[in-house]
């Protein structure tokens, strides 16, 4: 009997090639609704204009556990891996005080008015003795980040940052709004005073190295980013050729997929509308909690979700390279209606490579036929666009949307996971975000894949 995995993204992959190390020539069903797998890594594919964008900023990095690193590497195929040095591939920025800091994407608060107060809260928090509170997924960020920061950077930097990023007040937050985009820390001081500092773990944990390309190697994440010769998509081509030369069989545009736990039996159309059913061993729902609570035609009204906002994406094509080692960047400042911007100049190894995409949450009030001009306004202001500069450009809106980060949305995704794992049977695995405590980040859920199958 199969082991049948329910979506084709990446922890569905994963699972299959967990499954496969363990057991070769194991009997494994993938099930994919959509035409191409890889969820958000299936990237969108402009053929006419010979261009490719990854769907928002997916960047790789190693896991450290040497078996799961081996595993992504041989399902990559590692002649189609760019992989970086530690210091290298994930240098990150924001839009802050009316510039773009290239030094870090921490909010620099070192020309800040508040400047003084903001320190002056955070050296008493380091010379305290108590444990520095850790920011975590499910509390509220201002319960949170008061007692690790501080009223005065609290009130002066943090709260307008996540209220501008998520389009909530900073109130209805949760840590997890903080997490996602790194704001875990501020910089403060200049290069020399944080290196005498710097051996203190507590000034650490609050206080950023004030440029990132200045890290001292004893503090460096050892881990190693990566991409792929063809973008993401290239990495999900490559798993799928893997895992199809293995044995394993997938099956994309299951239409009306059904699974009946207590028959253990799987049922779907194909593109044509033919029928198929198949028995299996044991059933994996990599969607994640809300995929598999829809899987299995649970009522998720009833768990407090509250509706996901607008999530666009722009894709562009400009005259001229971003001239930035910035893979990425945020937009912290009033008055710039994005998110998040890709640079991929600064991870594909093509220095002229003029592609960025920028992710636009919630901003009903823009037209998509009007972003491309508003963002070239907005980019002209820090200097990296100006009239004429994008030569081609395509708006995607993700059908998914984008689940605000809210105390609300986190309590309502444990209460679901909790309910799934006490319903389902053993022979029902679930996988994917939100599992676990919450996991979401890439390597998050790759680990919680692996971790939950391999003992199969």
């Amino acid at each position: 009997m199969k082991q049948v995995i329910v979506g084709g993204g990446l922890a569905g992959l994963v699972a299959a090639a967990t499954l496969l190390r363990q057991v070769p020539g194991k009997d494994i069903l993938i099930l994919e609704r959509e035409v191409t797998l890889g969820g958000l890594l299936a990237g969108a594919h402009y053929p006419e204009q010979g261009l490719y964008f990854d769907r928002g900023t997916h960047l790789f990095r190693e896991t450290g556990v040497t078996e799961i690193d081996a595993l992504l590497q041989k399902m990559a195929g590692e002649e189609n891996i760019r992989m970086f040095s530690s210091s290298q591939g994930g240098h990150a920025g924001a839009i802050y005080q009316g510039r773009l800091q290239h030094n870090s994407h921490f909010p620099d608060v070192r020309q800040h008015p508040g400047r003084q107060a903001m320190l002056d809260e955070v050296w008493g928090v380091v010379a305290g003795t108590q444990p520095i509170r850790p920011i975590t997924t499910f509390e509220a960020i201002m319960d949170v980040a008061l007692e690790r920061f501080g009223e005065a950077y609290v009130n002066a930097v943090l709260s307008p940052i996540l209220s501008q990023l998520f389009k909530r007040p900073v109130s209805e937050l949760a840590g997890f709004a903080a997490l996602l985009c790194g704001l875990t820390r501020l910089v403060g001081c200049d290069r020399q005073e944080w290196l005498a500092k710097c051996g203190d773990g507590r000034f650490r944990e609050l206080v950023a190295v004030p440029d990132q390309r200045e890290m001292p190697v004893s503090f460096a994440n050892t881990l190693r980013r990566y991409y792929f010769s063809g973008g993401t998509a290239g990495f999900v081509e490559s798993a799928a050729r893997y895992l199809t030369a293995q044995g394993v069989r997938i099956i994309r545009q299951a239409r009306e997929l059904s699974c009946d736990i207590e028959a253990r039996n799987v049922a779907w159309l194909d593109e044509r509308g033919d029928a198929f059913e198949e028995e299996f061993a044991q059933l994996i729902l990599t969607n994640g909690v809300v995929g598999a609570a829809r899987q299995l035609n649970i009522d998720l009204s009833s768990f407090g979700f509250e509706r996901p906002i607008l999530h666009r994406l722009v894709h562009m094509q400009l005259a001229c390279p971003v001239e930035s080692d910035l893979c990425y960047f945020y937009a912290f400042d009033p008055g710039f209606d994005f998110f998040r911007i890709t640079n991929y100049r600064a991870f594909s190894g093509d220095p002229d490579d003029r592609r960025i995409t920028i992710e636009i949450l919630a901003s009903e009030h823009l037209a998509d036929a009007e972003l491309a001009s508003v963002m070239e306004e907005q980019l002209g202001r820090i200097g990296l666009c100006r009239p004429g500069s994008v030569l081609w450009f395509d708006v995607q809106r993700l059908h998914t949307g984008f689940p605000v980060p809210t105390v609300n949305n986190m309590k309502a995704m444990r209460v679901l996971d909790e309910h799934l794992q006490q319903s389902l049977p053993a022979y029902v695995r679930l996988c994917g975000v939100g599992v676990g405590g919450g996991v979401f980040f890439q390597n998050e859920v790759i680990q919680n894949v692996f971790q939950t199958l391999s003992n199969e």
